[in-house]
């Protein structure tokens, strides 16, 4: 229906039946609505790709301090942080994600460094990791 027909029709009701009738109009127009949205969907529908998670992980700075500290390993990493001059880049940071090279260097380095093997590295990770 279009606007210009409605508003006629609409004028065309006496008043104390106008607020009965536009409710009405509204519920015809909303299951028509829902129709269409209905079919929209039905023809485009979401593929497995779209709700698939990213290829990347991503790890929360605290959970990963906390994880640290419960490794009894914060105290070096903080120290490593500090003397490769990073101290700037992980106080502004956010989050950490595995498909940053930067993080994937440093942990590889922190790693070598603190002689921590690559399953307890995932076992703190897993602890940080943001689902």
């Amino acid at each position: 229906m279009n606007t210009h027909t409605l508003e006629t029709s609409y004028s065309a009701v006496p008043s104390a039946r106008r607020e009965a009738w536009l409710r009405r109009r509204i519920a015809e127009n909303a299951v028509e609505l829902s129709w269409l949205k209905t079919r929209i969907v039905a023809d485009f529908p979401a593929t497995a790709a779209e709700f698939a998670p990213p290829p990347f992980r991503t790890f929360s700075k605290l959970r990963l301090v906390q994880a640290l500290m419960s490794a009894g390993l914060w105290a070096q990493v903080k120290s490593w942080i500090e003397a490769q001059g990073l101290t700037d880049l992980y106080l502004a940071a956010q989050v950490f994600t595995d498909d940053d090279e930067r993080f994937t260097r440093g942990l590889a380095a922190l790693k070598a460094a603190l002689g921590v093997s690559d399953e307890a590295a995932d076992a703190i990770l897993a602890q940080a990791e943001i689902k």
